[in-house]
């Protein structure tokens, strides 16, 4: 007897890149994000518990910290 297989879901997530003068910080959303829709437009309750820092680029667009 074989187990049926049960296809899961692809997460949809949307990666921002949060510009700075500096540097620019990326972040990961749990979320799918609609055509027009800006991050700013996102409850800042919802950018504190769900956004997730994963990366860091330097002033010239290098990456200087990475995070899995």
């Amino acid at each position: 007897m074989t187990t049926p297989v049960h296809a899961v879901p692809a997460r949809e997530e949307t990666i921002f890149v949060a510009p700075g003068s500096h540097q620019c910080r990326i972040y990961v959303m749990p979320y799918h994000m609609r055509p027009g829709q800006k991050p700013g437009d996102i409850a800042w309750e919802y950018q504190q518990r769900d956004w997730k820092e994963i990366g860091l680029l330097d002033s010239r667009l290098n990456c200087a910290v990475s995070s899995p």
